[in-house]
């Protein structure tokens, strides 16, 4: 399946994603509603590991994988940071989000591409925002939002000297 663009196998009982090594030009894939991460701990597949085959398919753009049984937050360094073309995601329902302190801004800063997580888009104030908070504190992100809206004030200004 070379030229497969769209692939979408929402709720059905997958709970290994494998085999998309060939699909090189696949760019959405919806896999929501299934078993990924649930069968892991009983067959002793490390929760990541059943993750593992998106990694062959870089050309991934949008990816749903809400509500599945993914436990383990490491599938953000080694899976989702993984994929360079990753712009559009969503991971609510999964157990792991939970255990990522600051979900938002840490997955924002962490998948540059990203335009789009779980439930709206990434704004360039919020992006410039969470770069802040992962590179110092919840300070840094107080002084990123004061530079952001002084950039604001000084843009309308500008705008009413030229109209």
């Amino acid at each position: 399946m070379t030229e497969l663009a769209n692939l979408n196998i929402t709720k059905n009982v997958i709970y290994k994603i494998d085999g998309l090594e060939n699909c090189k030009k696949l760019s959405n894939l919806n896999i929501s509603f299934n078993k990924l991460g649930k069968y892991a701990e009983k067959d002793n597949i490390p929760c990541v590991e059943s993750l593992l085959g998106l990694i062959s398919c870089p050309s991934i753009t949008t990816l749903d994988l809400q509500n599945n049984y993914i436990t383990d937050a490491n599938v953000v360094e080694e899976i989702l940071e993984k994929l360079p073309n990753l712009a559009v995601l969503y991971l609510k329902g999964n157990p792991f989000i939970r255990k990522i302190k600051n979900y938002r801004k840490t997955l924002i800063a962490r998948i540059p591409s990203l335009t789009y997580l779980d439930d709206r888009p990434i704004e360039e104030a919020e992006r410039r925002r969470a770069y802040a908070f992962a590179e110092g504190n919840e300070d840094a992100e107080k002084l990123e939002m004061i530079k952001i809206k002084q950039e604001a004030v000084e843009k309308r200004e500008v705008a009413l000297t030229t109209f």
